[in-house]
């Protein structure tokens, strides 16, 4: 499976005016009125769709959601975010069990933030909805006000929705991935993201995956057949 990038035809390191450009350039190509095939052009628009915006692109360099939590099944989540791992290219003693799982509690970790932003604005703009009145001399029907402040808000309640459906089905995706173990091996870390609180301990860590075996709880809880274990790193 291509990587967004690739489906755009840039790098990693692209800049959002090089995103742009290249969204651009890749949906004429595709684009059904121009002879493309219309599967073409909605992988396409959804790779744009990702990596044009920050907060959705920085998901899906540390953790690989591409944004499709909406349809995609928890089965298909947790393959994705393996697959993710793979190919990262991580050494041969790596335990990549465990690199999956980091990756998605971050990845649920991120969406809660944006959850929590998004909440915030509905809950800013049903305060204006509650102050909004009409005059008591006002003798128009019109409900123009009204009307916009609804507007303004459906916005907002969509992001909320789909934040709610990402986190639910990554925490399917996330007990997928608990129930398998890698086994033995070293673990090597040299991916670089911004900082982010470890889901387990909370510590701030520089990278992704650099805290799986530094974490002060160096016993791992891993379910397997719906149980908990305890598995010391």
């Amino acid at each position: 499976m291509r990587s967004l990038y690739e489906e755009l035809g840039i790098e990693r390191g692209a800049t959002p005016e090089e995103i742009k450009s290249a969204y651009r350039r890749r949906a004429n190509e595709t684009h059904p009125d121009k002879g493309g095939k219309r599967e073409d052009f909605e992988r396409v628009q959804q790779a744009y769709d990702v990596l044009g915006d920050d907060a959705a692109r920085r998901r899906y360099d540390q953790c690989g959601d591409n944004g499709r939590t909406d349809i995609e099944t928890p089965e298909q989540l947790a393959a994705d975010c393996f697959r993710f791992v793979l190919r990262q290219g991580f050494p041969a003693g790596s335990d990549l069990v465990a690199r999956a799982i980091f990756a998605m509690e971050n990845g649920i970790q991120l969406h809660a933030a944006d959850l929590r932003k998004w909440r915030g604005e509905v809950e800013r703009l049903e305060r204006y909805e509650r102050r909004l009145r009409k005059r008591e001399w006002a003798e128009t029907p019109s409900t123009v006000l009204e009307d916009a402040l609804a507007t303004e808000k459906a916005g907002p309640v969509a992001k909320v929705h789909f934040h709610e459906t990402a986190i639910a089905r990554l925490k399917d995706a996330l007990g997928i991935l608990q129930c398998y173990e890698f086994g033995e091996g070293e673990i090597r870390i040299e991916g670089r993201v911004e900082k982010l609180n470890c889901p387990t301990c909370g510590e701030l860590v520089a990278t992704i995956f650099d805290h799986v075996d530094g974490c002060p709880k160096t016993n791992r809880k891993r379910r397997t057949g719906g149980a908990l274990r305890k598995e010391t790193a």
